[in-house]
Formats: C-alpha cells, sequence, structure tokens
C-alpha cells in the first residue's frame, strides 16, 4: 500500500524488486492501473511508461506478461461492461451501508484505449499486426458484444460519467472492433446460445430513437455503428443473415427494450 500510495500521489515508481514474491492473483499493479493511478494525465508522462513497463514485462522477472495481459481486460471492464450498465449484478449495494463507486477514467477512455491496447496513432493501424497488445486485445472482440452495447442503450436514467464515456463511440475502436469479429468466422455458430441476444441488440441499435436522444455519445455511436453494419461485409454467416433480416424490418422482438 505504501509503493501505491507513492506513486498515486508523488508519481514515484514503484520498486518492482520488492514486489518480487507477490503471488496475489490480480498481481501488483497491472498495466491500466500503472497507468490510471499516476498522478498525471499528460502522454508525454504516459507513452513512455507504457513503454517501460512493457519493456520489463518482455525482460524483467518483476513486471510479468499477464500483468499486462489483465490490464488489457481490466481497462475493457471499466471502458465498457462497466460504462455499458453491465457487469455489477454481483454487487449489493446498499445505500445505508457503502454506496459503490464505478471506476471510471474521468473522460480519458480514447486516451486509455490507445495507452493500454498500444495501437498508436490511428494512421498505424495497418502496421500493428505484430502488436502483441493487440493480438490479446482482438480476442476480447466479439459478436457478443453488440448485446453490451445494447444494455447500454436501454439506460433510462441520466447517464454518469462512465455511461458517457463508452469506448465504443469512438472511431478507433470500432474500426479494430469490425476487423477483430471478421476474424471469427463461424463464432455465432459455436455459440448459439448468443444468437437472440445478438439479434436483440441488432434489433436495438436499428431501432434507437436518435431524435429523441438528441447529440449524446450513444446516437453518435448507433450512428457510426450502422454505418459499419450496412456498408461493410461479415464473415460470419449467421450474424449476416441476422443482419439482413433487422435490416429488412422482417424480425419483430418482444419487450426488446427490457434487459
Amino acid at each position: 500500500m505504501a509503493i501505491i500510495k507513492r506513486y498515486y500521489l508523488k508519481g514515484v515508481m514503484p520498486n518492482w524488486e520488492q514486489l518480487k514474491y507477490w503471488n496475489n492473483f490480480e498481481r501488483h499493479l497491472d498495466l491500466f492501473l500503472f497507468l490510471w493511478l499516476h498522478p498525471s494525465w499528460d502522454n508525454e508522462v504516459l507513452v513512455p511508461l507504457r513503454e517501460a513497463y512493457i519493456n520489463s514485462a518482455i525482460k524483467s522477472e518483476f513486471v510479468q506478461a499477464d500483468d499486462v495481459f489483465k490490464g488489457i481486460g481490466y481497462f475493457l471492464n471499466v471502458s465498457f461492461l462497466y460504462a455499458s450498465g453491465s457487469g455489477l449484478s454481483n454487487y449489493e449495494v446498499k445505500k445505508d451501508k457503502f454506496d459503490y463507486v464505478l471506476m471510471h477514467t474521468d473522460g480519458h477512455n480514447e486516451q486509455f484505449y490507445d495507452l493500454c491496447i498500444g495501437l498508436g496513432h490511428k494512421d498505424n493501424f495497418p502496421h500493428i499486426m505484430d502488436n502483441i497488445l493487440w493480438k490479446r486485445f482482438r480476442e476480447h472482440c466479439t459478436f457478443y458484444d453488440l448485446h453490451t452495447l445494447g444494455q447500454w442503450l436501454c439506460l433510462k436514467n441520466e447517464l454518469n460519467k462512465s455511461n458517457l464515456d463508452l469506448i465504443y463511440q469512438y472511431d478507433q475502436p470500432l474500426e479494430v472492433w469490425y476487423y477483430c469479429v471478421n476474424l471469427r468466422s463461424d463464432y455465432l455458430h459455436y455459440n448459439e446460445l448468443y444468437m437472440p441476444l445478438v439479434l436483440k441488440a441488432l434489433y436495438r441499435i436499428y431501432h434507437f430513437d436518435t431524435q429523441k436522444e438528441g447529440n449524446t455519445p450513444r446516437t453518435c455511436c448507433v450512428n457510426k455503428l450502422k454505418k459499419i453494419l450496412d456498408e461493410r461485409e461479415f464473415t460470419d454467416q449467421d450474424f449476416s443473415g441476422m443482419l439482413k433480416q433487422i435490416q429488412a424490418g422482417n424480425v419483430g422482438i418482444e419487450n426488446p427494450w427490457e434487459s
């Protein structure tokens, strides 16, 4: 705790050797927390730290490769799963006992996406195939993400800071998601239980009332996603078939806006 406090309050680098025998499953400071806890938001500070951390994971016994990969997963929980309003069913929040404060990056999800996934500037996209972070990230991208996004579209109350910064409203995360799911040509065939959930999500995307919603992150995300869905091909034939049915208006969903 003393190590983390010094790092969080002053940016003093942890003494990794002192953490050599840290065997907790959650590890000490994964990549995301390492960047998130630093007191600076400046990329000129954080990018060199990211590079040093990754190099340590490659060369050092103190920072492990799993610390990098866990950080990617943790960031996606914060920027997508929790931001969508999903993933909190395990927490029983009782106001008379405690308030569960949802972790967020204070509106910096797009920056942290770039930092944690390590893609760099958008023009580098064609050149990231060998990036170990990106290879691990693409394992997280599936058609089931549409179900989580559909849950986000069902939120009825005022959106909080975390909700407003859901990662897939931004161009590069959406572009990478499209690329990744097209590497999964039979994903839904082997995950049949997801089919009705993905179908309902597609219905929500195409029937979301953007005029009533106004100029919000959800409207922005829906418009960008529909453009991808309408104009591009998908290798998964099950998904393509469901998409064509939705686009043709041939699908009715009972209680489509109930989670």
